[in-house]
Order: structure tokens, then sequence, then C-alpha cells
């Protein structure tokens, strides 16, 4: 479910010269920053955009082997995608009751443990009877799959990758919001679980990426929580 997006580094990197393994990070970080300046400006081709059927109105959107294709080039150096949980959510009641799944997982810097977090969801496909009425799933590996594609797209979004359909709005986190939250992220799962770790990524996202004081507070209180 990975799609393979990353690969380990050879073994000459790992047991070479320790300066010049940190000097290659900090130059592929910065080849990262340049790329994803690059992806803020560079068109979607027209082939890899679609619509979708949402709110009464047909949306844009992109196709995922482009997404997966242009981060591949641009971040495969240093970045990993890994789930953290997959979770089933019923919404609405009734009759109009329906089946997600939902996906949580992040995009890692393996270098620095720092993640981009992306949460996804599909609705369950179910076969019906003659009235109409759902049965059963009909392939719930596939759904999971579905849902799993749109939370990495939405990591890679966080890349620049396919702006000009999804915008710009790329919200950049500070080197010590990100290593707080990494730290917090460990801590909170140890002891909450997932459920844990997704509130804190959730309610993070929630704050004004570039205020540092109040990220800092919030992900200080929620380590203290889990620590205490």
């Amino acid at each position: 479910m990975t799609d393979k997006l990353a690969v380990m580094p050879g073994n000459d990197v790992i047991q070479g010269d320790i300066g010049g393994f940190i000097d290659t990070v900090q130059q592929l970080g910065q080849h990262i920053h340049d790329q994803r300046k690059a992806h803020e400006e560079k068109p979607t081709p027209i082939q890899w955009k679609g619509k979708l059927p949402m709110g009464g109105s047909l949306v844009d959107y992109i196709k995922a082997p482009y997404m997966i294709d242009e981060f591949k080039k641009m971040a495969n150096e240093l970045f990993h995608w890994e789930i953290q949980n997959v979770t089933d959510v019923f919404l609405g009641q009734g009759e109009r009751k329906e089946h997600w799944i939902r996906i949580h997982g992040y995009l890692k810097d393996r270098s620095t443990g720092n993640v981009m977090a992306g949460i996804g969801a599909a609705r369950a496909r179910y076969s019906k009877d003659k009235d109409g009425n759902p049965l059963y799933p009909i392939n719930y590996s596939h759904d999971c799959a579905s849902a799993n594609t749109s939370a990495m797209k939405q990591g890679m979004k966080n890349f620049g990758i396919g702006a000009d359909v999804y915008g710009r709005d790329v919200a950049e986190y500070s080197e010590a919001v990100q290593s707080a939250l990494t730290a917090t992220c460990e801590v909170v799962k140890r002891k909450f679980g997932d459920k844990g770790m997704e509130k804190v990524l959730n309610d993070v996202e929630k704050h004004d990426p570039n205020n540092d004081e109040q990220i800092l507070k919030y992900l200080r209180d929620a380590y203290t929580k889990a620590t205490t």
C-alpha cells in the first residue's frame, strides 16, 4: 500500500563519513525546498486532471499516479510513507448512513523524524439486494487502498504538488515545531494509542502554522499530560 514510495540509502551512505552524510542531508533538504517552490508554479498536465461530483457540482482533482510519481522524483531520497491507523467511520442516520474507511498516515523524514500528516477516506462499496439495500462490502481491501491513496495525496499537497488545482496554502512549520511535534506524538502514542496521536495531529493543524508560540504551548501541554 506504500506504492514503493521510498528506498533505504545504500550501505556506502550509512557507513561513510558522518560529516559528509550530514552535508548530504542538508543539501537534499534545500533541494526539496527548491523543488517544492518549483512545483507550486508547475501546471498539472491535463490528462492527469479529473472531476468529481461534490456538493451538487463538479470539482477538479488530480489523479494519484501523477502525484505519487512527482513526489518520488522530488523527495524520495528522504521521505517514506507510514500508515498510522485504519478506522471505520459510519456517517449519517438510518437509510442515509454511509460506511467510510479512514486512514491516517504521514510522510516521514528519515533523517530528522519530522512528519507531514495526511488523512484520507474512501466510501466502502457494498453489494445490494433487489430492493437496493446494502448487503456486505464488495472489496474491503480495495476501499482501504483508496483511502490510503487519498491520505498520501493529502500529505503530498504539502510539498506543492498539484498547487494549480489544490491551492498554495501550504503549512510550513518551523524546525522547533516539527521536532516538538515528533517528540509529542511518540509519547502520546505510547500512552493513549493511535487515536491520541491522531488528535494531536488534528489539533495542531487547527492552529496558525506561523504562530510557533501557540503551537509549542499546545504541544508542551500534550507532552506533559502524556508523561504524568
